[in-house]
């Protein structure tokens, strides 16, 4: 008996650490996720469709492969459930705890989340809290890199299109918007108004 009270004093020790609350600051804005984070193997995740989405980036799951496609304007990155391996833009690199799935949403590696978008991330324990510094990303608090005339390229259902870029609108601190014109695989002519996310540089 004696050695069984130690160890469920530990077991419960580390689903105590575990259920911790894990607060998350962007840019010093505390951030209500729908995914909140976790602690696993002393390693903080964080769930990738909110915060990719908050970070300007465009999410796809492919059930059936269990791979993850996300686009984040010229960078693209390409991640599996329990590989541990990454591509982004072509490039291989390992994460030190592979994606899972949790609660049916799938959490990623605070340290990947950085390295993969370009952001500046940080944990501190005393406080239990994360934070995520947008300005190395150089996309948000960018001058609009596009102008009226300029030939770009547009995510459109998970494929990108030739488009004409046709008004700008250059937002301090939030993510500019453009008036873009592009043809469907159909033939269409559309005029649509994306983020600068679903945009790209044309090669």
């Amino acid at each position: 008996m004696s050695k069984i009270v130690p160890l469920l004093i530990g077991l419960l020790a580390t689903a105590l650490a575990q259920s911790q609350e894990v607060r998350v600051f962007i840019d010093g804005i505390e951030e209500e996720l729908r995914e909140p984070p976790i602690l696993r193997g002393g390693r903080t995740l964080l769930g990738l469709r909110k915060t990719f989405d908050l970070l300007g980036a465009v999410v796809y799951y492919d059930s059936a492969t269990k791979q993850i496609t996300a686009w984040r304007a010229e960078r693209t990155i390409q991640i599996q459930i329990g590989n541990p391996e990454a591509m982004i833009d072509g490039r291989s690199l390992r994460m030190d705890q592979p994606p899972i799935i949790e609660n049916k949403s799938t959490y990623v590696p605070l340290r990947f989340l950085g390295e993969a978008l370009g952001a500046g991330v940080k944990y501190v324990g005393s406080t239990n809290s994360v934070y995520i510094d947008t300005a190395p990303m150089g996309f948000f608090n960018e001058k609009a890199p596009f102008k009226a005339g300029d030939k770009v390229l547009y995510l459109y259902r998970r494929q990108w299109l030739p488009a004409t870029v046709v008004q700008v609108f250059d937002n301090d601190n939030e993510e500019d918007r453009y008036v873009i014109d592009f043809v469907e695989p159909s033939g269409r002519k559309i005029r649509i108004s994306p983020g600068r996310r679903y945009i790209r540089k044309a090669s």
